[in-house]
Order: C-alpha cells, then sequence, then structure tokens
C-alpha cells in the first residue's frame, strides 16, 4: 500500500499524518516526508540568498514588510531562469538530487513492500520548479507525466483540498498569496485529470482525518 498526500502548506497534511502516526490500524506504516531540500544546489541557493539580501540592502527594502524578501528572491529567479539552458541544467541537478533524497528514504520500504505514506510526492518538485520558470500549467502537467516512471507507483493520491485564503490564515510564514495560487490552480488541473481522491480540508480536523482514515484502509 502506497499513498500520498497532497496540498498547500496550511492544508493540514502534517496533522493528519500525525494522527494517521498514531492511529493502532497504521502501526505497520511508514511515514515518509519527500519535499525536495537542496543538497546539490545548496551552493547557488546560498549564492542567490546573498545577492538577494545584497540587493535588499541597497534599495533599503531589509527590516520591511512580510513578504519582501520573497519578492526580491521571485524577481532575481525570473532574471536566472531566462535562459532554457540554464533552466535545462538546473531541472537536471535538482531531479538527480531528488531522485538521492527520495530513494535513500523510502528503497527500504519499497523493497521490502512496507505499507508507505508519503508527505508529498515528486509532483511538487516539478511545481516547485515549473513555478520558477514561469512555465504554464500544461507544461509542468506534461513533465509530471513525462518523469512518472522513476518513481514507485502509487495506490492513491489524497488531495487535500484548501482555498488558499484559509491556509495562509492558517500558516503565519507563508510569504506570498500569488505563490499559493499558483500551486492551487496546478492541484485543481492534476486532480481533475489524473483522478485524485480530493477530501475537503476546510472541515473539522476529525472529520478530514476520517475520510482520509477510510480512504486507505479501503484499498
Amino acid at each position: 500500500m502506497r499513498v500520498a498526500l497532497i496540498g498547500l502548506d496550511g492544508s493540514g497534511k502534517s496533522a493528519n499524518i500525525e494522527l494517521l502516526r498514531s492511529d493502532p490500524a497504521f502501526s505497520g506504516c511508514r511515514f515518509i516526508w519527500v519535499r525536495w531540500k537542496p543538497l546539490l544546489l545548496r551552493p547557488v541557493y546560498k549564492l542567490l540568498d546573498r545577492h538577494s539580501r545584497k540587493a535588499m540592502g541597497q534599495c533599503g527594502a531589509v527590516g520591511k514588510k512580510e513578504g519582501t524578501d520573497y519578492t526580491f528572491r521571485k524577481g532575481l529567479k525570473e532574471k536566472v531562469f531566462r535562459s532554457s539552458a540554464i533552466r535545462m541544467i538546473w531541472m537536471t541537478f535538482a531531479l538527480i538530487d531528488y531522485l538521492i533524497q527520495f530513494y535513500a528514504k523510502s528503497l527500504g520500504s519499497l523493497v521490502t513492500g512496507r505499507p508507505i505514506v508519503f508527505d508529498r510526492f515528486y509532483i511538487d518538485l516539478f511545481i516547485d520548479q515549473g513555478i520558477s520558470f514561469s512555465y504554464s500549467p500544461e507544461k509542468i502537467c506534461s513533465m509530471i507525466r513525462r518523469y512518472r516512471s522513476m518513481f514507485p507507483r502509487l495506490d492513491r493520491i489524497i488531495y487535500i483540498r484548501v482555498d488558499p485564503e484559509i491556509c495562509y490564515e492558517r500558516k503565519g510564514d507563508i510569504p506570498d498569496m500569488e505563490y499559493l495560487y499558483k500551486r492551487f490552480h496546478l492541484y485543481e488541473k492534476l486532480s481533475n485529470d489524473q483522478g485524485w481522491v480530493t477530501i475537503n480540508g476546510e472541515e473539522p480536523l476529525d472529520k478530514v482525518y476520517r475520510s482520509i482514515k477510510d480512504t486507505i484502509t479501503k484499498l
């Protein structure tokens, strides 16, 4: 049994994962968080961070309202990723980086056939990078389909659907609403195209959890 929980930041993925962990019905499951964290590209990220902070200091933006740093980073990424060659090189390294991290965490459970609940999945890597590249939703979805064979087959993808405005209110560290809306529209498209199980994450937590549990136990 392999299931992935997908949803915006603030949709309740972590809270429901914790409930699954503590539920005796899932005592044999492995719970794996698989969002990409830059390792091979960490030096580049540090360089971009240093450059954005320097630019913020020069224009007097340091210490201003929340989200300013994100805006500078976004503008810098847009400049860097104008080149298709840079985008291709970046995506190649990001994918290699992610594959190493993903299978380092999950290979043992995949080989032994242990049930797995993934917190996110490779889908988020391509959504994050596609947004940075200013790709269309169609192109991002095409990339996700193209690399599907590199990752294990899932029995279900459970999409916890929550309006971006509510997610923004729930999480105090989300820097920008545009970031949420772009991801939301992509999740909506993928959910419709690929037949994900959609659960209303705006319901009370216990009701959301029961829906998730029912979906998994029916597999």
